[in-house]
């Protein structure tokens, strides 16, 4: 079972910056994302992903909660991103998943995740932070909250909320 966290700081670190990644491992966050998703521009996303696994897997995080942000399941490197940094970081802690709009979204990502523990055995499982940015994840975040089973996390992308709303220009 995962249990239910409350941070009171999640800070988040591309992962094509090594020095980034070398300063979150001492910063005085609760928890750490490493960013594949918005802060990885395409033509890198394939090495960020390495880049990410070895930083989790090489750092010293302390107590730190650590997570990887990966891409949406509407581009090529979503579920890859799950299934390989699940299968080689033990230490991992939480998935953030962006753009979670349904129990559907959590429950596609807890049958990736169980895929990818059972592929490398590990102590403890990985849990599914879901990020609510869109208006369609508003309107059911009832239902997303109560799906259970690895949702450990909500956490609100307001940047993203007020670009799908058209608050603001990109």
């Amino acid at each position: 079972m995962i249990s239910k966290v409350t941070f009171r700081s999640l800070l988040a670190v591309p992962a094509t910056s090594p020095r980034f990644l070398e300063k979150a491992a001492q910063a005085p966050a609760d928890a750490i994302f490493i960013d594949l998703e918005d802060a990885v521009i395409a033509p890198l996303k394939e090495g960020a992903r390495g880049d990410a696994i070895k930083a989790i897997n090489e750092l010293d995080w302390g107590r730190r909660v650590v997570a990887v942000r990966v891409n949406g399941f509407g581009t090529p490197w979503g579920c890859r991103d799950i299934l390989d940094v699940v299968e080689a970081c033990a230490r991992l802690d939480y998935i953030l998943l962006p753009k979670c709009e349904s129990a559907a979204d959590v429950h596609a990502v807890e049958v990736m995740i169980a895929s990818a523990e059972a592929a490398a055995p590990r102590e403890r499982k990985v849990g599914i932070m879901g990020l609510i940015e869109t208006p369609s994840g508003v309107a059911n975040v009832e239902a997303i909250a109560g799906s259970g089973g690895r949702l450990g996390a909500l956490v609100f992308g307001g940047g993203d909320y007020q670009l799908d709303l058209g608050s603001f220009q990109r």
